[in-house]
């Protein structure tokens, strides 16, 4: 069987020379980056030459950027650091706000209703049928007592582009009027390496990234931190990273990590022209099936460029998600059923889509396809046969069951 991955979204598929790359430097730079002798210098060397990598692809500074194990450990880091920067007392008397779009990754969704169960004050800016923050509600929402807003920048389930720039405008605007620091993250995981990328200009103070999105390795990501006094970490020991992140780093990950970067980032908009072809001529043949219901539609009002093309959302109605994903699987179709961090907690599913305004029937029988760097035109012709051909029997089958 002939295996067509549309699930780049979840995890790419690995470089190969880069992970050949990564085994060389494991076998040969084995020293501790902390060691003081020849083995460890020439590790730390490894280490801050990977960091200065990023840190030129991302035009950030190179003091500015520490690794973690990925997106989620990152998103983490900048929420539950807020629990070590208040005491107890202090979360009781005055439950400091913490803001997040309706549409925000689990890492992030997770540790905030956890703060919010320690006495912080948790809102979620309203987000409208096309998938974007609605700007008035944040604005209802600041208050003085604000000390977090968390904004996903491309949305892992839908696409959607936020409008980072300008809703991070709005908070610092807000933040100034009151003489107050207002910290803003946005978790740009599934942005790295596929659309155009300005931190300066978005404004934000920190944000996530990881490395398997871009061909990378899996357990490696980093944290963009303008101000690291403005964070703490989440445990102590070696005083690695900055003192943000303790423990001995990973470093042919890290390696890794810094080749895919060097190596995808200045690719971007090859790629683009390249999967936005994919995308259109795949959505065009998928709108053909009658009960196809893509989410949101472009056609609703949002430009082309608020997407990004690696990714599409789709309803099946009455197919439940996990069938779709299973049937197309046996056929060698491998696609997800919306965020593949939520699919061991039947609870987080379709939470994206309800809090967009889909009625549970369209969120439960949601898949995700989605695209990678080298995704060819001659799969997704493949794939869509096997689609039209599994789809509408599989409607068939569910609607006889739903009689």
């Amino acid at each position: 069987m002939n295996i067509i991955y549309l699930d780049w979204a979840a995890t790419s598929i690995p470089d190969t020379n880069i992970i050949e790359e990564m085994s060389s430097t494991a076998l040969l730079n084995y020293g501790n980056p902390s060691s003081i002798h020849l083995k460890g210098i020439e590790a730390s060397g490894i280490l801050e030459n990977s960091r200065s990598a990023i840190a030129a692809a991302l035009n950030i500074e190179k003091n500015d950027f520490i690794f973690t194990s990925g997106g989620t450990e990152s998103n983490n880091l900048i929420l539950y650091s807020l629990l070590r920067k208040f005491s107890l007392e202090s979360i009781l008397k005055k439950h400091p706000r913490i803001i997040l779009s309706g549409i925000e990754h689990s890492s992030c969704y997770e540790p905030a209703k956890f703060l919010e169960e320690m006495g912080f004050s948790l809102k979620y800016i309203n987000t409208e049928k096309l998938g974007t923050a609605d700007i008035e509600s944040l604005k209802k929402y600041l208050n003085p007592n604000t000390v977090l807003v968390s904004l996903i920048l491309v949305n892992n389930e839908t696409g959607v582009i936020q409008p980072v720039e300008k809703l991070t405008r709005t908070v610092k605007e807000y933040a100034e009027s009151i003489g107050r620091f207002i910290h803003v993250h946005t978790d740009a995981v599934q942005a790295l390496g596929k659309i155009s990328l300005n931190l300066k200009q978005l404004g934000i103070d920190s944000a996530s990234f990881s490395a398997h999105k871009i061909r990378g390795p899996r357990g490696i990501g980093g944290l963009f931190i303008k101000d690291r006094k403005k964070i703490t970490p989440l445990y102590t020991g070696g005083g690695q990273e900055n003192g943000l992140r303790h423990g001995t780093e990973n470093l042919p990950a890290i390696y890794g990590f810094a080749k895919a970067v060097e190596k995808y980032i200045p690719l971007v908009e090859t790629n683009l022209k390249k999967i936005k072809l994919i995308k259109q001529n795949f959505l065009k043949e998928i709108k053909k099936l009658k009960n196809a219901v893509i989410i949101p539609e472009p056609a609703n009002g949002l430009p082309e460029e608020s997407f990004s093309p690696y990714i599409l959302n789709v309803a099946f109605p009455p197919i439940p998600s996990e069938v779709t994903v299973r049937a197309l699987s046996q056929e060698g179709v491998m696609i997800s059923a919306g965020s593949a961090c939520s699919t061991h907690k039947a609870k987080e599913r379709g939470r994206v889509l309800r809090n967009m305004g889909y009625k549970p029937e369209i969120a439960s029988s949601s898949v995700r396809f989605s695209f990678g760097f080298n995704t060819k035109r001659e799969e997704i012709s493949a794939a869509l046969e096997i689609i039209n051909r599994t789809i509408p029997h599989l409607t068939k089958v569910a609607g006889a069951f739903k009689r």
